[in-house]
């Protein structure tokens, strides 16, 4: 016999409950009928097994007979095969008390927990204890409660709130922001034309609220938190605070908006900048698929030491879970962003994206392809009029072995080529980590 529990009903409302996969509800209809009541009806949605208990015998509804005779006092039982797929999904209606003049409706409606997966779908209003009604003879049955019940199993159940979730740059974009600083009129004019082809608002961050600080990408990311009712935009603002720090609170967080921070204690390093906070496209790693992509994180050499992301933010990174945070190597680099070396862009084929990685190498190819052609004396950086930065031609680029083996090392760091053996192993590989 199914482990089975009583459900009190009431004329007066509807009422809700949850049926547990593998036990049986058994509905109080005689206590539940109205005075003078001779005669119930019921029905049920499809996924939902209902039976009559009546002198010891169990009659599976729907049957021939319309209406069942409260006396001598049946029992419906209900019990159900599968999950349901919505809370409130699978209903009982008991309808057509037979009393002389009067017609009244009753309903109920069911939900079901599944608890045999490793992963119980739960609701926070569904009870965390399933009740034993066995041995009823022996059990006292006040007439103001029904019978004494007592629980065979106590579940617990941990809600957490709903992760905040980064959007890859594959994604279409919904609103573009840039900053307004000393002599970056042109760059503000060139992103307000591919944002109108975007058909995106663009948001331009004057000097005045930068405070020249240019690099709006380094002081925050845009994510989101849904329920199932409503999505929610999100900004994480980095414990980077610079010229921007007062940027996302005061002109991001509103109505609808929220906002999120985390602090570095410690003191904040280059790495804590969000250029070094990225999100893939959606990606399947070793069989296990990872619908919302994964975090990526630039980070020093385990074995090496080094600059590390703010610890607070690594553990919030962490403690969203859906992304599955990947730390790679990216303290080889002055800077150490992730974003210098690494970026993904749509395709139409395959996965719908490409990785694409910075390769010293293939710049090492073109170079020495434009100095055959003989282009040897251009110069780099040529234009551009900044004290302090060299503007070397390619003729003397390419005979800098320094540089030259600089940019080896940096190339095997990245995971797109060469095979020094003097050299720690790549951990780009480290995509497929756990």
């Amino acid at each position: 016999m199914a482990q089975q529990r009583r459900v009190q009903l009431s004329t007066q409302r509807p009422g809700s409950t949850v049926c547990v996969l593998g036990t049986e509800l058994a509905l109080d209809v005689c206590g539940s009928a109205p005075r003078g009541a001779a005669a119930f009806q019921a029905q049920a949605t499809p996924g939902v097994k209902l039976w009559v208990l009546r002198e010891a015998r169990s009659v599976k509804l729907p049957s021939s007979v319309g209406r069942w005779p409260l006396a001598p006092r049946p029992e419906l039982l209900l019990a159900m095969d599968a999950p349901s797929k919505d809370v409130g999904d699978e209903k009982v209606g008991h309808g057509s008390w037979r009393i002389p003049g009067f017609l009244l409706d009753h309903g109920i409606t069911d939900g079901c927990w599944d608890s045999s997966g490793t992963d119980p779908k739960l609701h926070p209003h569904h009870p965390r204890r399933v009740w034993d009604i066995r041995n009823r003879s022996q059990t006292p049955s006040p007439p103001s409660q029904g019978l004494l019940e007592w629980p065979i199993f106590t579940d617990s159940v941990v809600f957490r709130v709903a992760p905040w979730i980064m959007t890859p740059n594959t994604a279409a974009p919904l609103e573009v922001f840039v900053c307004s600083v000393d002599n970056n009129e042109g760059f503000v004019a060139a992103v307000g034309a591919l944002a109108e082809r975007a058909q995106c608002p663009l948001t331009v961050c004057p000097a005045q609220q930068n405070r020249q600080d240019r690099w709006i990408q380094d002081e925050m990311e845009f994510g989101y938190v849904q329920a199932p009712h409503k999505t929610f935009p999100v900004v994480f603002d980095s414990p980077r605070d610079l010229g921007l720090k007062d940027f996302p609170i005061r002109s991001i967080l509103g109505p609808d908006f929220g906002y999120v921070a985390r602090q570095a204690p410690e003191g904040a390093s280059s790495l804590d900048s969000f250029g070094n906070l990225e999100v893939s496209p959606p990606v399947t790693v070793a069989g296990k698929e990872y619908p919302l992509g994964r975090i990526l994180i630039g980070s020093s050499f385990p074995r090496l030491g080094g600059r590390r992301m703010a610890k607070a933010v690594r553990d919030f990174l962490l403690a969203q879970k859906v992304q599955a945070p990947v730390e790679l190597f990216s303290d080889w680099l002055h800077v150490g962003h992730v974003d210098e070396f690494l970026s993904f862009v749509p395709a139409p084929d395959r996965k719908g994206f490409r990785l694409l990685l910075a390769s010293p190498s293939a710049c090492y190819q073109l170079l020495k392809e434009k100095q055959e052609e003989g282009f040897g004396e251009a110069a780099m950086f040529q234009g551009l009029d900044r004290d302090g930065v060299p503007k070397p031609t390619i003729n003397e680029i390419l005979a800098n072995e320094e540089l030259r083996k600089f940019n080896e090392y940096a190339q095997v760091r990245e995971g797109a080529g060469g095979s020094d053996p003097s050299l720690p192993p790549c951990p780009s590989c480290l995509w497929g980590q756990e």
